[in-house]
């Protein structure tokens, strides 16, 4: 968790400041931007093809994304519902891949709503964000009250000085924060 908290501190200050300068100098989006900074180099040309890396991985990450939330859209309904609470949950886990296109319905509004622009993201997520927090808050205060759950947050809370002198305890690290 150290190594984890010093990467999204370096990533946080380092990493969005220069996405945000370079944003900010360039006007415009990836492609614009990794031609500018290759183009400063004289190699406009490996700059238009280099940018269309990051621009794959968001689109990506992007898809892998929309199933999740798709996922969680289905178990929402069915929560409100009231048949998620009547089912086996391996059971219920089982049918996203038994039952064809199951999830296909929930897909496709997520995939709709993708479609509102950058200011109806952003709007969304001045609503989403904060609910978030607020249930993941939520989630955590009934988490505590479980049995065991003290030992639990022993074992994540707990230093371990000895495993910072692994490399893959950092490199792991690294790859959860820059995710």
């Amino acid at each position: 968790l150290i190594a984890y908290l010093i990467f999204v501190v370096l990533f946080g200050i380092v990493g969005l400041s220069a996405e945000y300068a370079i944003g900010r100098r360039t006007r415009t989006g990836t492609l614009g931007s990794y031609e500018y900074a290759w183009n400063k180099r004289g190699l406009k040309k490996v700059g238009r093809v280099v940018g269309w890396i990051p621009l794959a991985g968001s689109f990506c990450i992007a898809l892998g994304y929309s199933v999740v939330v798709a996922y969680c859209l289905k178990a929402l309904v069915q929560t409100l519902t009231g048949t998620l609470m009547t089912v086996n949950t391996q059971t219920w886990f089982a049918s996203f891949s038994e039952v064809p296109y199951s999830v296909m319905p929930y897909h496709l509004l997520v995939v709709i709503s993708l479609r509102v622009g950058p200011e109806g993201i952003e709007k969304s997520n001045k609503i989403l964000m904060p609910l978030f927090f607020i249930l993941f808050c939520i989630l955590a205060i009934r988490v505590f009250f479980l049995d065991g759950s003290f030992e639990g947050y022993e074992f994540m809370f707990r230093p371990e000085w000895n495993d910072l002198k692994n490399p893959k305890v950092w490199v792991f690290a690294m790859g959860q924060a820059f995710f």
